[in-house]
């Protein structure tokens, strides 16, 4: 599948490009969009400035993140099928422009998304997803989208390209959570 995001308004081209290059792309989305994802899915990353909406950069959805006590009861569960191989890791901290949060080991899995979201709503009232991977791509200039490309937030489904869907992804464990907030002008 190919799908299209916007960045958010932290960030300029010129600075996601450069912090995603260091740390890779996550982006937070719901259980009902998690289930229509799948790993290997090419992302469009956009930007909207000045009522111009273009594509500037793609990565590919590699990683599903989950609050640390979700991922290790979903973990556990996949490594007891036989389909998860705990990969461990210490404490890693990221700190992006749009917020921080330590990831704290993980899974190499073969699950698709839809399959890790009905596990999460069957732990937890309250599901906490991202999605991310690396950049794979960085467009010289940036391309412009048609005029009429309306402005959303999450993932909007482009086109099924019938490739690059795979059931193997890594599940990672996450704590400390902070999504920054804009000050109010007073």
């Amino acid at each position: 599948m190919i799908l299209m995001t916007y960045v958010g308004g932290f960030y300029s081209m010129e600075s996601f490009i450069e912090e995603a290059t260091r740390i890779g792309v996550s982006r937070r989305v719901s259980p009902g969009t998690a289930r229509r994802l799948s790993f290997g899915d090419r992302t469009l990353l956009c930007s909207w400035r000045s009522g111009n909406p273009v594509a500037f950069a793609e990565f590919v959805i590699r990683q599903v993140y989950l609050e640390t006590g979700t991922a290790a009861l979903v973990g556990m569960g996949l490594e007891a099928d036989g389909r998860a191989r705990y990969i461990g890791g210490s404490a890693v901290s990221v700190k992006r422009e749009c917020g921080s949060f330590e990831v704290d080991g993980g899974w190499e899995i073969d699950a698709d998304l839809s399959e890790i979201a009905e596990r999460v709503c069957e732990i937890t009232d309250e599901p906490w997803f991202m999605v991310g991977g690396p950049l794979t791509v960085v467009y010289e200039e940036p391309v412009p989208l048609p005029t009429e490309t309306q402005f959303f937030r999450g993932f909007k489904a482009l086109h099924d390209d019938g490739g690059g869907e795979t059931s193997q992804g890594a599940l990672l464990a996450v704590g400390n959570y902070e999504k920054r907030t804009r000050k109010k002008p007073r």
